[in-house]
């Protein structure tokens, strides 16, 4: 579901993935279609006892029980990870709608490999080994996820984020600030593209292979965001040693988050306030430790108040005190800047 859609399914263990009710008989090793006979799922994939309309069913095989259930669980995933192409073509298709109407939408979409796990791990937690054999030296299993229930779960999922992006439309139409329009509409957007993760899946165990259609206006929704962007007023400032140089690496990992910094201005809905301090932390080895502090603070111009404030540190150490200065400017940009934008971005929402 942004950029290119790469989206990987893992396979986990089965414990704690067998539905809730009162347990039936257990399938048992050593079963066929005769004496010590071969069932034929183990080939084709597929059980009479359990159709297709009703069942997606996957075959696992291991040296043991615990490996072959795995297994199995891991195969119906690979049912899933085969719709990535559709949902590529379905979140980009979306764009190329916005597109057409004369807008330059250019939009970061969350991780989608994220996405999809958790949702098709939810998914999955429906699946249970239906039938299981032994033969040829190897466990083999059928897993299988009953179709409506899986189904009925995902479309209740779905309309209750169908709620919450209404209500994040509705935020941001209401807000007062363009800044605060903004963090709305991109909220939305987020929670959209978890839906559409969602209703891949419904349309997969669905028997019809439906999904449950969306009553928000998708293009409407990225012409807000993509209009507020260009308004939102959010200042920079650092202070400090190498001030300048952690003042860059802020404004292009914000920027990447789809904020983008004003800054020398005082025109502005929301200030990010910053101070950098360096300070000796003793010689470990024949290196000079530097310990290099970051201190962020939030502020709603146009009352004053604090919005938050967050903090984070480093320690790096090299032959020299200056090259350790160096290599701690480095470690703030790569590493502890993204994660104080991650914080920021958060906080904005």
């Amino acid at each position: 579901m942004s950029r290119a859609f790469i989206i990987t399914v893992l396979g986990g263990s089965l414990v704690g993935l067998f539905g809730c009710g009162p347990p039936g008989p257990g399938p048992a090793y050593g079963g066929g279609p005769g004496p010590g006979g071969k069932p034929g799922w183990v080939e084709t994939g597929r059980s009479m006892r359990y159709v297709d309309t009703e069942y997606l069913t996957g075959v696992g095989r291991g040296p043991d029980q615990s490996s072959c259930e795995r297994d199995a669980r891991a195969a119906l995933a690979k049912i899933f990870e085969a719709q990535i192409s559709q949902v590529s073509q379905d979140w980009q298709g979306h764009f190329s709608r916005v597109g057409n109407m004369g807008l330059n939408v250019k939009v970061e979409a969350m991780s989608v490999s994220q996405l999809t796990r958790v949702s098709t791990d939810k998914v999955l937690k429906g699946t249970k080994v239906v039938e299981q054999w032994q033969g040829e030296g190897t466990y083999h299993c059928l897993g299988g996820l009953e179709r409506m229930p899986a189904a009925r779960t995902l479309r209740e999922q779905i309309t209750l984020i169908d709620a919450e992006i209404k209500a994040q439309i509705d935020n941001g139409d209401a807000a007062a600030t363009p800044t605060a329009k903004f963090m709305a509409y991109a909220r939305a957007m987020e929670r959209l593209q978890e839906r559409e993760a969602l209703n891949v899946d419904l349309r997969i165990v669905d028997p019809r292979g439906v999904g449950q259609p969306s009553a928000i206006d998708f293009a409407a929704l990225v012409s807000k965001f993509t209009t507020q962007r260009g308004k939102i007023k959010v200042g920079l400032k650092l202070t400090g040693t190498k001030a300048s140089r952690i003042q860059t690496c802020l404004a292009e990992e914000l920027s990447k988050k789809q904020i983008d910094v004003l800054e020398n201005t005082s025109d502005v809905d929301v200030m990010i306030h910053g101070n950098l301090k360096y300070e000796k932390a003793g010689i470990i080895n024949g290196s000079h430790m530097v310990q290099a502090d970051v201190n962020l603070r939030l502020t709603d111009v146009e009352n004053g108040r604090t919005l938050s404030a967050f903090h984070d540190s480093i320690k790096v150490g090299r032959p020299t005190l200056p090259a350790s200065v160096q290599l701690a400017v480095f470690k703030l940009c790569q590493q502890v800047m993204p994660q104080l934008v991650q914080k920021i971005r958060s906080r904005f929402k």
